[in-house]
């Protein structure tokens, strides 16, 4: 290999290996400081208060509509390139499906005709 093709190659492992170092020491320190505790402890919280809520909501005598105090909080992750990557995914698997169908039907012609 030549000197130039070898110091590119270094200079690329040793900025990838300082990304992750990086990476690895930030998820360090979020864990150890306890901000994953933390998020989770606020999500109680809002809980705790939509729980004072109901309750008060009950003694008032209003009617009560459990999605006014259950929060769904599960990200929507559908963007143009994952429904792309969706749709890519169920085409080839419906032209797949369809081409071993077709092997399996033609095998299938030809068992009959040596029968």
């Amino acid at each position: 290999m030549k000197k130039e093709k070898r110091k590119k190659i270094y200079q690329f492992f040793k900025r990838l290996f300082i990304i992750i170092f990086i990476g690895f020491t930030v998820l360090y320190f979020s864990q150890a400081t306890g901000y994953y505790e933390y998020k989770i402890h606020d999500k109680v919280a809002l809980t705790d208060e939509e729980i004072k809520k109901f309750e008060q909501d009950i003694k008032e005598g209003k009617d009560i509509d459990v999605e006014e105090y259950v929060k769904d909080e599960l990200p929507s992750y559908d963007n143009d390139l994952s429904n792309l990557g969706l749709n890519l995914s169920k085409k080839i698997s419906k032209t797949i499906t369809n081409g071993i169908n077709e092997v399996f039907k033609y095998l299938g012609d030809i068992a009959k005709e040596t029968n």
